[in-house]
């Protein structure tokens, strides 16, 4: 039976600028008096203060119905100088160009606002990965816009709303999508070595994925073994297990863009992205996608699974990565020929015992990040660490410690405490975090139905 959830305290608030914006309802998100903009309801004041500011480049929609004097006064609040003249606007306001960016808004807010409401860290991962219906972002918008560094790369590519699919394009227009949404550099990870060979040589056989630095030593060990075991004739399966959020797709990521600038290894690589529930005839079709397969007029699974085997083997010596796989299946149910001089299967999962259901012939877990490297991590994604109070830094190392050495989770609570100086408002992140339900869900695998 599901626990009672505790009911979120709301600290009163006493900044003058709590003035100018609105409850929705009990608890709910925010709202601008000026220009009526949402925000998240853990959304900080000082993030209010940059939207009434006028101030851009700082991940905050400007409120455009903004009083003058108001104006002045949130810009002067936030830089600490009563003669501070905030940006003038010569435009006439755009109301369309205002949505569109409030709709992109806040990505830190809303982060925060996923990682106070969330009851297990599973559920929190699951929201980010998945956040462009609560935030009108495109694939892993959340992520990409926490990722503020200076050398930022994504681990999805672009094909509609989704990021890693099967070979998408990342050249011109698609690196230009992602990094509208960026503020740091995007590059594709690939042979440092053989890039100009590496791009132009392997665009007929697969497509380098954009994708995040791996983060902490065991991961570049990580890499090494596996990479060690592809290259052996003797093993064809590999399985990559662990936690949601501790790194499983960055480094999967990373092993795909090394094997395409290894042409004499192998012919191609494809890249599946598999989730929960889904059927053996959905993940026909998506590797059929994959490989440019047509099975769209093969109304029979076992045909499917035969065309699909039989075009595998065409490939010759390739590459199959399935992404994030919840269920064990039958590999000759959906077509899958995993032997010598076909193909070879790496797969991440959750699970270990999917990895094993699977008959992977090698399998390793994703570490958490030691405690060091945590910390690391989120002095880095939070950028201002220097300049806190001693209170403050503190309490910054308890938040810290409370995002469980989970990659992706320092990284979002880093970045929605980034510009954040107010030790009210840091104490209120501690106690929210504290208060959530962190935890690890069982998972019991299952073979995936037909």
């Amino acid at each position: 039976m599901d626990r009672e959830r505790p009911q979120r305290k709301r600290v009163k608030h006493t900044d003058p600028f709590w003035d100018h914006v609105e409850k929705t309802n009990d608890g709910g998100p925010f709202k601008c008096k000026f220009c009526q903009s949402t925000f998240a309801a853990s959304t900080s004041i000082s993030r209010f203060k940059y939207h009434l500011s006028g101030e851009s480049g700082k991940g905050v929609g400007i409120c455009g119905r903004v009083p003058v004097d108001v104006k002045t006064a949130a810009y002067q609040a936030m830089h600490k100088k009563q003669n501070a003249i905030p940006p003038i606007d010569h435009t006439v306001p755009n109301v369309e160009a205002q949505r569109m960016e409030q709709e992109g808004r806040d990505l830190r807010d809303l982060a925060m606002e996923d990682w106070t409401e969330s009851t297990r860290w599973e559920e929190f991962i699951e929201e980010l990965m998945v956040i462009d219906e609560a935030g009108g972002s495109q694939g892993q918008g959340v992520y990409e816009g926490m990722l503020d560094t200076e050398n930022l790369t994504h681990s999805r590519t672009v094909e509609g709303i989704e990021l890693i699919d099967q070979g998408a394009d990342v050249s011109d227009g698609g690196v230009q999508t992602l990094t509208d949404n960026f503020t740091g550099s995007v590059s594709i990870v690939t042979d440092e070595s053989r890039v100009s060979e590496g791009l132009l040589a392997h665009k007929a056989k697969g497509e380098a994925l954009l994708t995040t630095k791996l983060v902490g030593q065991a991961s570049d060990r990580n890499k090494e073994m596996i990479w060690s075991w592809l290259m052996k004739d003797d093993v064809l399966s590999v399985g990559i297990y662990g936690m949601g959020g501790v790194g499983k797709t960055s480094l999967v990521t990373h092993i795909h863009n090394q094997l395409l600038q290894r042409p004499s290894s192998f012919n191609y690589v494809f890249w599946v992205t598999v989730s929960q529930n889904f059927t053996i005839s959905k993940l026909q079709y998506l590797i059929a996608k994959a490989i440019n397969l047509d099975l769209s007029n093969e109304e029979d699974e076992k045909k499917r699974a035969a065309k699909l085997s039989k075009a595998l083997v065409a490939k010759g010596k390739s590459v199959l990565i399935l992404d994030d796989l919840w269920n064990h299946f039958l590999l000759e149910m959906v077509g899958i020929p995993v032997e010598v001089n076909a193909c070879k299967l790496i797969l991440t999962s959750r699970s270990l015992e999917v990895c094993r259901r699977m008959g992977c012939q090698k399998s390793i877990k994703v570490e958490l990040l030691t405690k060091e490297e945590a910390w690391t991590l989120f002095v880095e994604k939070l950028g201002h660490y220097d300049k806190l109070s001693p209170e403050v830094a503190g309490i910054a190392k308890s938040v810290a410690a409370e995002c469980a050495r989970l990659p992706l989770g320092i990284i979002a609570m880093a970045g929605s405490m980034r510009d954040v100086d107010d030790l009210h408002e840091w104490r209120n992140a501690l106690e929210e975090l504290k208060r959530s339900e962190v935890g690890v869900e069982d998972m019991e695998p299952e073979r995936i139905s037909p």
